[in-house]
Parts: structure tokens; sequence; C-alpha cells
């Protein structure tokens, strides 16, 4: 587990540098951070120390830090992401058979809940995972969709310069049709730069860019087991 630690202080004599003494090639250790940070234009009051469970082990050159800036820096600031998953039967097949509420409680043979989950990658170095629950109801020849709840949006990230957080959720939301569950969100996703210190259980962590990220997640009926 990640702890935030105190805001990073420099002092003066650290703070002084020639840039030809930095290349992409030159390794960042806990010596010449400081160096660093001012040569990436990184102002100290954004950037935080913040403590892992166990020691950095891989070396960080500069050039691998401007390389995860400047994807950070091209970011689109706002997506919307519409996937279309309806499939199996349509709701009007589905409720040929079915009169009402009180013939599909009679009839069905089967009900029961599935967790749904879908993952909306960007391609870089983060993805979005939605899910929720959906009840159904089924016979041998028809399934429909009953009920849907716990609407929920998480994100995961695997690169290792870079992270993305939920900065704020502007709207999350879950609706059901017979044939469909659709759950939308609007989110501000936060990307941030991580120098992780070799050595030590520190790294150093600012925020770059932040995105505007519109989803639409359709699970059909297809979906129902």
């Amino acid at each position: 587990m990640l702890v935030s630690c105190s805001i990073v202080t420099f002092s003066q004599d650290k703070d002084s540098y020639s840039k030809g003494d930095i290349n992409r090639d030159t390794l960042i250790t806990k010596d010449n951070i400081n160096k660093i940070l001012k040569y990436l234009g990184i102002d100290p009051k954004t950037a935080k120390v913040v403590k892992g469970s166990s020691n950095y082990t891989s070396s960080v050159t500069v050039g691998q830090i401007e390389d995860a800036i400047n994807m950070l820096n091209q970011q689109p600031k706002e997506i919307t992401i519409n996937s279309d998953n309806i499939g199996g039967v349509s709701a009007t097949e589905a409720i040929s058979d079915i009169s009402n509420k009180t013939v599909v409680q009679s009839d069905m043979k089967l009900q029961g809940n599935v967790n749904l989950s879908y993952r909306f990658s960007n391609g870089t170095s983060y993805a979005l995972v939605h899910s929720c629950t959906g009840t159904y109801l089924k016979t041998s020849t028809s399934k429909i969709w009953w009920d849907a709840a716990n609407p929920c949006v998480t994100i995961d990230c695997w690169d290792a310069f870079t992270k993305y957080k939920i900065e704020k959720q502007n709207s999350l939301e879950l609706s059901y049709t017979s044939s469909t569950i659709t759950e939308t969100s609007n989110l501000n996703i936060g990307g941030y730069v991580v120098i992780g210190i070799p050595g030590t259980p520190l790294s150093y962590d600012w925020k770059q860019s932040e995105s505007t990220i519109i989803t639409t997640v359709n699970w059909g009926t297809s979906y129902i087991p």
C-alpha cells in the first residue's frame, strides 16, 4: 500500500546544476533526484514523496521519465467511449412468449444473478473497468434481464513510470431493459509521473495531465448464462 508523505523540499545547494551534466541516459538516484526534477522543470511544490512497502530495484533514466511526460501530455482532454455489446435474444423475441410480469414470474424456469464487467484500455498504460450485477430470468428458449444493481468503475494501471487515478466521479448511472443493461459514467482521470528511486521505497510523483472520460457500456442478453 502506498502512503502519501510530505511535500518535497529542496536545499539551495542541491538545486544548482548544469544542463550539460544531464541527458537522456542519466541514471536517476537519491543523490541527484533534486537536480533531475529541476532539469525536468517540475515545481517542487507539486512533487510528493510516496513511500512504498518495498525498495525499488530497477534503474530509471531521465529519458524514460521524459517519455512518460510526453505520453501524458498527449492524452486527449476528453474521450468518449461507447461499447455496444447487445447480443443474444432481442427484446421483441424475448418477450414474445411473455405477456406480463405475472406470467414472467410463473413461467420462467430460472432466476439468477451474474457479475458483469467490461474493460476499456486506453492502449497505453491504464484501463477503466466497469462492473455491475445483473439479475436474469430465463426458460429453455427465452432469457431477459430482470434487474441491475451495484454499478462500479475502477482504474487499473501497469506502467512503471506513470499512474492514473479517478480524480472526480461526475456521474455513474445504471439502467436496464429486458434486453440490455447499460452503465454510463463521466470521470475526471488524472495522469501522474512516477520516479521510483532504486535502493529505497520512495518515489517522487506529480500530476502531469487530466482527461474527462465519458463511457457507455451495454450488456445484452448474450451475457446471461
